[in-house]
């Protein structure tokens, strides 16, 4: 009988303290948390506190302050925060939980703005799923677990999908999109990364095939037996002098030199006329028998120029499409060439790594 007793005792006594553990191991944020930012915040912590303090005041349904001088519960934003950023990639961040607040930090142009929408998607259920349609749950209060340490590094700098998406600020923010082809962001907002010399299919305007075809055919791919204007020749000397010459000018007339990158594109035109002369052919069977060698090739060369130039903010653009999708042997991208390998021959309604994709697989990991 007293076993009995003794172990319906120990048993009620640990039901009564689950709560309290449980307790323990959160911090409950409501309407009387204020969001703390340093005194003279930068307009991407100013941007970040915003959306904090405009949401949770949306699903407190009352006020959420914004201060500089937060004694209680709060939010810390940017340099407020006492979250270690110091080793956290450009445009990544921390959200972390010191003392009972919670801390945000952010680095580089992005990185805080992006802190605030993955707490709000993390802890409070916000999603935006459309430009017109956003979930946001009410509540009265919500948990944030105690130990709470997330950090997240970008895996690419330009993010983008493709014209059907939305493409408004806030569906771009909540998504993580920074491409500027479609969208544009505001400075607070980190701004976009932007081509600034064409998107798609440049080649033809930067070799002017069309200006040198009768004085300088030999300027034109040979395909098919015939000078075309659809394709410079990538191998000959000349050509790549003219393009190198027509992107370093493109760069003194656009380049901005506080951006944290641009995109220049040099790529292929949108047909299959790719040259076949003797010194293509050659260079092509010297680095794995596949066109993109010379592709690759020319986009290296005009890469160093741009880097020789300073300009260390610029990436060159390329194509791994139709003909050129293979990769070569023997050569490979230089740090600031981009290699933008297009799935127009695989299925998207399998897994990349299924048996119907294996050749845009293979290609897609060489």
């Amino acid at each position: 009988m007293k076993r009995t007793v003794s172990l319906l005792l120990v048993f009620c006594l640990l039901f009564v303290s689950v709560p309290l553990t449980f307790a323990d191991h959160v911090v409950t944020v409501d309407a009387t948390w204020s969001i703390l930012v340093p005194a003279e915040p930068t307009e991407y912590e100013s941007y970040a506190a915003e959306k904090l303090r405009d949401s949770l005041s949306e699903v407190f349904g009352a006020e959420v302050a914004v201060t500089d001088r937060a004694a209680d519960k709060y939010i810390a934003v940017g340099a407020a925060s006492q979250a270690d950023v110091s080793s956290i990639a450009p445009n990544g961040y921390r959200i972390t939980v010191i003392d009972g607040n919670i801390h945000l930090g952010g680095t580089a142009q992005r990185g805080i703005q992006a802190a605030a929408y993955r707490f709000l998607e993390e802890f409070c259920g916000r999603k935006v799923y459309t430009s017109k349609l956003t979930v946001l749950p009410r509540a009265q209060s919500f948990p944030v677990p105690a130990d709470t340490d997330l950090t997240y590094e970008p895996f690419f700098e330009y993010t983008e999908t493709d014209w059907i998406s939305p493409h408004d600020a806030e569906y771009s923010m909540a998504n993580g999109l920074n491409g500027g082809t479609y969208r544009r962001l505001t400075a607070a907002q980190g701004g976009t990364v932007d081509y600034i010399a064409g998107f798609a299919h440049t080649i033809g305007g930067l070799c002017e095939t069309e200006k040198y075809a009768e004085t300088h055919p030999e300027y034109l791919a040979l395909h098919d037996g015939k000078r075309t204007t659809e394709q410079p020749c990538l191998t000959n000397p000349d050509v790549l002098e003219i393009a190198k010459n027509n992107v370093l000018s493109i760069l003194r007339e656009r380049h901005d030199p506080k951006a944290p990158l641009q995109i220049v594109s040099v790529t292929q035109n949108d047909n299959m006329s790719y040259c076949e002369c003797e010194n293509c052919r050659a260079f092509e069977a010297a680095h794995g028998d596949v066109r993109s060698a010379t592709v690759l090739n020319f986009a290296n060369q005009i890469a160093d120029a741009v880097k020789e130039a300073g300009y260390d903010n610029v990436a060159i653009d390329t194509f791994a499409y139709l003909y050129s999708q293979a990769a070569p042997t023997g050569i490979t991208p230089r740090d600031n060439v981009i290699v933008r390998l297009c799935s127009i021959f695989s299925c998207l309604a399998h897994p990349l790594d299924n048996e119907c994709n294996s050749t845009f697989y293979n290609d897609l990991e060489a």
